[in-house]
This record gives structure tokens, sequence and C-alpha cells, in this order.
């Protein structure tokens, strides 16, 4: 299947901003063949919360809540996301050879005209692809990141990393601040925005 034209345009011209969602990380798959890991969706994390508050039905939570409601309980509960940030550092450590068997980090990997990626995803998939592929890269998850380097793609880590687990935004509340688009990662996005067009790969907007 080939591109549409006007999205081959803004690729060769520079102007394509691919914003990465947490369905490009889910796609990595390692391990057994026949139970094969692979990097959790936002539905299994939030499952995950569920089962560390007690609930193993976690419909039962979300016939009460949303899932940004039932991860502002676990974190008043547990004074933080540390478990589930434990958990996430646990379940997303695929070799390498499982991140270059990923055709869409591949396909990422080979875009060499984008050179600001941004990412909602706490892992670095992106980061160790580009780096198996010989691709130099930064992540970019704080204000002290955003010094540009020549020759440099810089992966922007929208809702932090596991590097930064204070700027990582997981709950309600975190989602109401960032919406306030007063921080300096907001209004590097808008800066990023002028003149681009953004591509959402692996991003379901019918939640975070």
């Amino acid at each position: 299947m080939s591109a549409p034209l006007e999205l081959r345009s803004l690729y060769r011209d520079g102007r394509l901003l691919p914003f990465i969602g947490a369905g490009v990380s889910a796609s990595v798959e390692w391990g057994d063949s026949k139970a094969p890991q692979h990097g959790p969706s936002w539905e299994e994390m939030v499952n995950r919360a569920t089962a560390e508050l007690g609930f193993h039905n976690p419909q039962l939570l979300r016939a009460r809540g949303t899932d940004l409601q039932i991860l502002e309980y676990f974190s008043l509960k547990f004074s933080g996301h540390t478990r589930l940030t434990n958990w996430l550092l646990k379940s997303m450590n695929p070799p390498d050879d499982a991140i270059l068997r990923s055709p869409i980090h591949n396909e990422l990997a080979k875009m060499v005209t984008c050179k600001i990626i941004y990412t909602t995803n706490f892992d670095d998939f992106l980061e160790r692809s580009f780096t198996l592929h010989g691709r130099q890269n930064k992540a970019v998850a704080i204000e002290e990141h955003m010094r540009p380097e020549p020759g440099t793609t810089e992966v922007v880590k929208f809702h932090g990393d596991w590097n930064h687990p204070d700027r990582m935004v997981l709950t309600e509340s975190h989602y109401e601040r960032r919406m306030e688009f007063k921080e300096p990662m907001d209004l590097r996005l808008w800066s990023d925005l002028l003149n681009r067009s953004v591509l959402f790969p692996g991003i379901q907007f019918s939640r975070p």
C-alpha cells in the first residue's frame, strides 16, 4: 500500500511529525511463540492497577469510574504510581531482536527526514530501535533536554518516561494539568506544530 501523495510530500519536505501511541509498543512481541509477550496496552495497564487494588474483575471498577479515575484512586491509595511503574519496567523489556522484528519500528527508523518524533509512551522502544538502526537520537522528557543537537533525532516523551517518574502523565489530575497547556513541554509542542502535520500511529482516541 503506497502512502497518499500529500503525506509523501510532507515527509519529503521534513514537515511530517509522527506522534506515537501505545499501539506501536504493543506490537512488539518476544518470548515463547505459543504465548508471546508484548508491550502492554493502556487497557492492560489499567487492568493491572485494578488487580493491585484487589479487584479481579476490572469492569467492576470501570462501572464506577473512568480509567483515569481508577489510576487516580490507585495513586492516592499507594501514595504514587511506583507499583505500576515497576510492573511496566518488568513487562516492557524485550530483547534487541524483538525490536528489530517490529515492522512499524523499522519503518519509523527509516523516516530520516522526521527529526522530531513525539510519543505518549513511557518505554524506550523507539530510542532502542533508532540506535539499532544506526540513527543518532536522544529522549526529550524535561526542559533541560530541549537543547537541539545537529544530526540527532529527538524523541519527545510528551507524557514523561521511566527516568523521570515525576513527569509521567497517568492519572486524572495529571491529564488535567497537561490540558492546561502551560508547561514547557506543551509550549514545545505548539512550536513544533508550526508548519508541520501530525501523523498518529498507534493512537486510540477513545482513551489516553
